[in-house]
């Protein structure tokens, strides 16, 4: 309670109003109340200290969280800010971001290096597992660990723009059992509040240890197998084949549906109420799991990865269809 003696209680309320939680700004105002009129100004004090220690402990539920809710979290101490910024076909270029610019007090991860495991050797057309592979257990471990992150903390991500480094961390984490963790909604680009710049404040080691990875994910020979209904969520020229500026050949799993990542905040009902398996893939396995994070944050949450998507289906010389998503309703 000593620390947080420095909070002012009209920020207290604000603070808790902002971040959508009625039932502990309830509880706070009704235990106030309560305590003005039998306890003394001390008491007072003391209730409002131990319901604001529950309110800044307590688990954030929301797979994703806008600026009102950040504002109210960020004093949490057992909440991290993770950068997962990245530059396509630019690696090191998500590091200079972060070092340019930042969320204050974050800290980063690397998409290329840290959320993906170093390629395989080439197939028919690329690299057999995709360009950006899922990481081994301990290899990630330890990344999260420099980063940071503990069996306690709760990790808010953010990226650019949605544009899948934050998705990932928070896919790779709850893959490997750990669920403590949101996405900043908008990204970078869309935070108007304060940053930080020059040197990055060291993070003290993490203590997180993960589980082996959970069945949510499928490969090439499931997906070929069929079975399940397949979402690409590459932009709509790439899901045609109209333009490929990444991978050797261009175009899409036969059979598959487009519904592009950028759409992810607005899922059509009809297809989060779709009853057969769902799987979803990209380029790399990277903004894919901005699909998956929209269909969570909408109450789904059995969406399967394809991790290796369309980098891995050519370089193992799958099949290929090209033209526009035919546009059947779901």
């Amino acid at each position: 309670a000593a620390g947080i003696g420095l909070i002012r209680f009209p920020d207290v309320l604000s603070r808790l109003h902002a971040a959508t939680k009625p039932q502990i700004f309830g509880l706070m105002a009704v235990t106030t109340d309560v305590a003005i009129n039998n306890f003394s100004v001390g008491t007072v004090t003391l209730v409002v200290a131990i319901v604001v220690f529950q309110a800044l402990t307590a688990p954030m539920a929301a797979h994703l969280v806008g600026r009102a809710a950040y504002e109210t979290e960020h004093l949490r101490p057992d909440l991290l800010i993770v950068d997962c910024r990245f530059v396509l076909r630019d690696p090191g270029g998500g590091r200079r971001l972060f070092e340019a610019s930042r969320l204050p007090g974050a800290s980063f991860l690397d998409v290329d290096a840290d959320l993906a495991a170093p390629l395989a050797a080439s197939g028919h057309a690329g690299p057999v597992g995709g360009r950006h592979p899922l990481p081994a257990r301990a290899d990630l471990e330890s990344a999260l660990r420099t980063a940071g992150i503990s069996a306690d903390t709760h990790v808010v991500a953010y990226d650019q723009a949605m544009n899948g480094g934050a998705a990932r961390l928070w896919w790779v984490l709850r893959h490997h059992g750990f669920s403590r963790c949101s996405v900043l909604d908008g990204g970078f680009a869309a935070w108007d509040g304060p940053t930080e710049e020059g040197e990055p404040r060291p993070q003290a080691i993490g203590d997180v240890i993960l589980t082996d990875g959970r069945d949510d994910i499928v490969d090439a020979a499931a997906v070929e197998r069929g079975g399940a209904t397949v979402l690409d969520a590459r932009a709509a020229e790439r899901y045609a084949g109209e333009v490929e500026p990444v991978d050797p050949v261009a175009g899409h799993i036969p059979g598959a549906r487009n519904v592009p990542f950028g759409g992810a905040s607005s899922i059509d009902e009809n297809l989060l109420a779709h009853p057969g398996p769902l799987v979803a893939y990209c380029g790399s396995g990277v903004t894919a799991c901005v699909l998956l994070l929209g269909f969570a944050a909408a109450g789904r949450n059995d969406v399967l990865l394809y991790p290796g998507s369309w980098s891995d289906w050519v370089a193992r010389g799958g099949a290929v269809e090209t033209g526009p998503d035919r546009g059947v309703a779901w």
